[in-house]
């Protein structure tokens, strides 16, 4: 659990998830779908074009977990809200594709035909010097597969109550002694 009463200058997780929205968010009817990568090149509206399935399938993992720690601090109020976009975002991702004759995205969700899902919905060059492009990622599925399975690949053992480790692993259990093994593997000497 995180501790909410330190907060910055009046900042904590809500409200850079507020903010996040504010400057990357894609909105289908004035609703959430999920997030991009900027903002017009006037910064001024609000209306961005760019839709990426990999980086909302990460918005969607965010609000789950910041809703968890929300709950836990006892502000049910902003742990609403955060489902509600995490909801949002997972039903507008999972709509199908809606493709013109030529196979380009015209709307509808990110998932495809074949179960994968779009990287973005359209070329985009991404500051860092490479392009989102309209195609299906392995990148973007992989998320919806941790998803389907409630694995978050943030905590050990898949966390959120996830049954993936009694059904995947039930007979592969990991060593007690691992990190000792690993430590040794590495000619390393833990410090504590």
């Amino acid at each position: 659990m995180f501790d909410t009463s330190y907060s910055p200058k009046g900042v904590n997780g809500y409200q850079i998830w507020q903010n996040a929205k504010k400057l990357g968010g894609y909105f289908v009817n004035n609703e959430l779908a999920g997030v991009g990568f900027t903002v017009p090149t006037d910064n001024k509206t609000i209306a961005n074009s760019i839709w990426s399935a990999e980086w909302t399938w990460g918005a969607v993992f965010m609000a789950r977990k910041l809703a968890m720690e929300y709950d836990r601090a006892g502000r049910n109020d902003l742990a609403n809200n955060l489902r509600t976009d995490m909801w949002n975002m997972v039903k507008h991702l999972q709509q199908p594709m809606k493709l013109d004759k030529e196979n380009i995205w015209m709307g509808g969700g990110m998932r495809g035909t074949d179960g994968g899902y779009l990287y973005a919905n359209k070329r985009f060059f991404i500051p860092w010097g490479w392009y989102a492009n309209p195609l299906e990622a392995t990148s973007s599925t992989a998320w919806a597969v941790l998803w389907d399975f409630g694995f978050n690949p943030f905590e050990l053992g898949g966390g959120f109550n996830t049954t993936f480790y009694s059904t995947q692993c039930a007979n592969n259990p990991p060593d007690k002694d691992v990190l000792a093994k690993l430590a040794k593997y590495y000619d390393y000497a833990p410090t504590h």
